[in-house]
């Protein structure tokens, strides 16, 4: 399939970048991490004063038929990185954007590719890869640069940047309510196409009987997670912040509290130990809130949220892969995966069984 789209792309690009003559583009090939967008991995060549340039670059296309979420918007990401680019934020830069499905027969967008190293996901990062042979003293270092990213993403002047679409003013009095809205929504949709999560409905209520007053809003990147960084060859900077489909508007702990809960679901909910030489807990809460300039208070409501977040799209993830053969129906994966171990601790703390 995605031979055929080497020749229409090629024109597009040649289009858009028009000053590089007689450009042409590589055989495709795919990363090994990414779920919710079609990716493409390709180089393009063109000829410049006589010499022969190349540039990597990456094709992200909506998926097609029922995904993880409701639904997927390519502007958003797109826009959101394009937005950030000459920011302290360290995004792709962007190359261009297609919302006409009659050239791939999908929209997409095209960003240049950084170079680095990422974490998986599957199998675990914390149970085999690279990361389990660094030093502790990079693992650190690695963990303390992606808070320092992370805090930067939340101090971004998110209305002179033109993130005040991100809120839905008219509807919804905060930001956070109109998240929970969203994932009401999220929940009741995963379920149509499963079975029935009937244990989120209490922590649901909960959520929206309890939303903190007077909350900051910030930018939050959404899906704050190891795998979503692109890391250097050698040591542990940071080079590319990836992955903006979950960006919002809010108070930016959101992230801190996303970053803990879907890094220990790769460990406790899986009955791991973490790599040696992470900062504890309270180190990065400090790291955060020191060059963040925002205050954790409600570090226990957003991990709560987040838990409930991951829960939902832990449940869609479980019946797409049951579907596709990957899991049988009695493994109950969309109910009992790494999420589980997790939401439960959280439904006990609150009192919400």
């Amino acid at each position: 399939m995605s031979e055929k789209l080497k020749q229409p792309l090629q024109q597009w690009l040649q289009e858009k970048l028009p000053q590089k003559s007689g450009l042409s583009i590589s055989d495709f090939t795919s990363p090994a991490a990414g779920a919710s967008n079609e990716t493409l991995l390709f180089d393009i060549s063109w000829q410049e004063n006589g010499q022969t340039r190349q540039q990597g670059l990456v094709a992200r296309l909506r998926p097609e038929g029922e995904g993880i979420f409701p639904e997927y918007d390519l502007e958003l990401q797109y826009h959101s990185m394009q937005r950030l680019h000459d920011s302290a934020v360290k995004v792709p830069v962007m190359v261009g954007l297609e919302t006409d499905a009659s050239v791939l027969g999908k929209p997409f967008y095209i960003m240049q590719r950084m170079q680095g190293r990422y974490l998986a996901d599957n199998p675990p990062y914390q149970m085999e890869g690279w990361l389990t042979e660094e030093s502790p003293e990079c693992c650190a270092a690695i963990w303390k640069n992606a808070l320092s990213q992370m805090a930067e993403i939340n101090k971004v002047d998110w209305q002179a940047r033109g993130f005040a679409d991100l809120w839905d003013k008219e509807k919804f009095a905060t930001p956070l309510a109109q998240l929970l809205d969203y994932y009401a929504s999220f929940l009741s949709w995963a379920e149509s196409l499963g079975r029935p999560f009937e244990k989120l409905y209490p922590v649901l209520a909960y959520l929206q009987q309890n939303q903190p007053k007077d909350d900051p809003i910030a930018l939050c990147w959404g899906d704050a997670k190891p795998p979503n960084l692109m890391i250097s060859e050698q040591g542990a900077d940071i080079v590319g912040i990836l992955d903006w489909e979950m960006v919002h508007l809010g108070n930016p702990v959101h992230d801190l509290a996303w970053w803990f809960v879907l890094d220990d679901s790769l460990t406790d909910g899986l009955g791991l130990p973490k790599v040696e030489g992470l900062p504890v807990r309270q180190a990065m809460i400090a790291q955060w809130q020191q060059e963040s300039g925002h205050s954790a208070a409600e570090l226990d409501y957003y991990e709560l949220l987040t838990n409930f977040q991951f829960a939902i799209i832990m449940h869609r993830v479980g019946t797409r892969l049951t579907a596709q053969g990957f899991f049988k129906p009695e493994d109950a994966f969309d109910l009992n995966n790494n999420s589980t171990l997790l939401i439960d601790a959280q439904i006990a703390k609150f009192g919400l069984a």
